[in-house]
C-alpha cells in the first residue's frame, strides 16, 4: 500500500519462533511489515511491533494470495525443524531473509534464493532485509530462483521418490532383523512412525487413546494429508503387520516401545505441556516386557528423560533413550525410511551396547 515494499512473516506467535526480533526491521524506509498468524505471544508482539499490521489467522486461499503479496518473507527462528512457511513462499516467488539454524539450512540457498542471516546479528538480518527491498532487480532474480528450487518438491515428483525408496527398502528386507514394536500417540509424527516401520518388516502395533482417530487407520486412511502415507498404512494392514488399538496391553510382548506423543505448549505458560507423555508412560509400565527399549521421539525440554527415568526407575531391566524426530512435512515418509542421521542417546557408559536395539529397528 501506498508505495510500501511488503515483509511478511507467516507462523505462530510464540516464543520459540522470536518474531520480537523483526523490532530491527520497524524504521526500514518505505516498507510494511506484516504479521500473519495467532498464539500466546500475540499481544506482547503487538505492544513490541506497534507499525505492524496483523492480520491473525490465514488458511487457504486467503493465505496463498496473502503470501503471493508479499516483496520479502523473513523467518526469525533458529528451532524450526522444517520451516513449511518457507517453502510456501519461495513457491509463491517470494525471496526469503532467515537466520542461518535449523530448517532454513536446508531450503535457503544463500545468496541465490535468499540470504542467511548468522544467528543473533539482527544488524545483519535488517541489512540483507535493506539489500533485497532496496534493490527489484537482484529481488526479482532471487524470486525466479527460489521458485524454481521447489519445483522438485512437487507431489507428483515427491510420490515418484518414494516409490523408489519403497522399492529399495524391499530389496533390502532380507538381511532386516525384524521386531515386534509399538508406537505410543498415532498422531502427525506416531502414525508416520508406525506405518514406515511396519513397510520394513517390522510388526507394530500403534497405540493411541483417540478411539475415533484409531479406527481411521485401521481403515487405513491417515488424518491428515502426507505423500506416500496412505499406501504404506494399507500395505501394513493387509499384510498384518501394522495394527491400531486404544488398549496398552497391545505392547505388552514388544521389543521396543517409541514416544511419539503430543508435547503441545502449556496452556498456563510458555513451556511444553508434557501431561500427555508423562501418562502414557505410565500406562505402559505394566505392560513393558523384560529388558525391553522405551525410546521417546517427541520434542520435549531438557530434563524430560530424568522425569520419565524416574516413573521407570522400578524397571531397572528397561533402557530408556531418545531418538529425536526429522521428520519434515511434505517428505515425512521419505525421511523416515531414509533418514539423513540417525541421532540417539542412551544412558552414559553403555555405550552401543545398549543402543543394539534403537539401532536394529533404525538400521532396518
Amino acid at each position: 500500500p501506498d508505495g510500501h515494499r511488503i515483509i511478511g512473516y507467516v507462523g505462530r506467535l510464540a516464543v520459540e519462533k522470536q518474531v520480537e526480533d523483526l523490532a530491527i526491521l520497524a524504521d526500514v524506509p518505505n516498507t510494511k511489515l506484516v504479521i500473519i498468524g495467532d498464539g500466546p505471544q500475540k499481544e506482547a508482539l503487538q505492544a513490541a511491533l506497534p507499525d505492524a499490521h496483523f492480520a491473525g489467522f490465514l488458511g487457504g486461499e486467503a493465505l496463498a494470495q496473502a503470501v503471493a503479496g508479499f516483496d520479502l518473507f523473513v523467518h526469525p527462528g533458529e528451532f524450526e525443524t522444517f520451516c513449511q512457511t518457507i517453502q510456501e513462499a519461495m513457491a509463491s516467488g517470494v525471496p526469503v531473509v532467515a537466520t542461518g539454524r535449523g530448517g532454513p539450512l536446508d531450503l535457503v540457498e544463500n545468496s541465490r534464493t535468499g540470504w542467511l542471516y548468522e544467528p543473533g546479528n539482527l544488524t545483519q538480518l535488517r541489512g540483507y532485509v535493506q539489500d533485497l527491498i532496496g534493490d527489484d532487480a537482484k529481488r526479482r532474480a532471487f524470486a525466479t530462483a527460489a521458485t524454481a528450487s521447489v519445483q522438485g518438491r512437487t507431489w507428483p515428483v515427491l510420490s515418484a521418490d518414494l516409490r523408489n525408496v519403497r522399492a529399495q527398502r524391499v530389496h533390502l528386507k532380507q538381511r532386516t532383523l525384524l521386531m515386534k514394536i509399538s508406537v505410543i500417540g498415532c498422531g502427525y509424527l506416531g502414525a508416520v512412525h508406525a506405518a514406515t516401520l511396519a513397510s520394513m518388516g517390522h510388526t507394530v502395533v500403534g497405540i493411541d487413546v483417540d478411539s475415533s482417530k484409531v479406527e481411521q487407520l485401521n481403515k487405513a486412511i491417515a488424518p491428515f494429508h502426507e505423500p506416500g502415507l496412505d499406501e504404506l498404512l494399507k500395505d501394513g494392514r493387509t499384510t498384518g503387520r501394522l495394527v491400531f488399538t486404544t488398549d496398552f496391553a497391545a505392547a505388552a510382548d514388544s521389543q521396543v516401545h517409541f514416544l511419539c506423543v503430543g508435547t503441545p505448549q502449556s496452556k498456563t505458560s510458555d513451556t511444553a505441556d508434557l501431561s500427555y507423555l508423562m501418562g502414557a508412560t505410565r500406562s505402559l509400565l505394566p505392560h513393558l516386557a523384560k529388558g525391553a527399549a522405551v525410546v521417546g521421539k517427541s520434542t520435549v525440554p531438557v530434563g524430560t528423560v530424568e522425569t520419565l527415568r524416574a516413573i521407570l526407575a522400578r524397571r531397572s531391566d528397561v533402557l530408556l533413550g531418545w531418538n529425536p524426530e526429522f521428520l519434515r512435512q511434505g517428505t515425512a515418509v521419505k525421511d523416515s525410511l531414509v533418514p539423513d542421521r540417525l541421532v540417539y542417546g542412551v544412558p552414559g557408559g553403555k555405550g552401543a551396547a545398549a543402543g543394539a536395539p534403537v539401532t536394529a529397528v533404525l538400521d532396518a
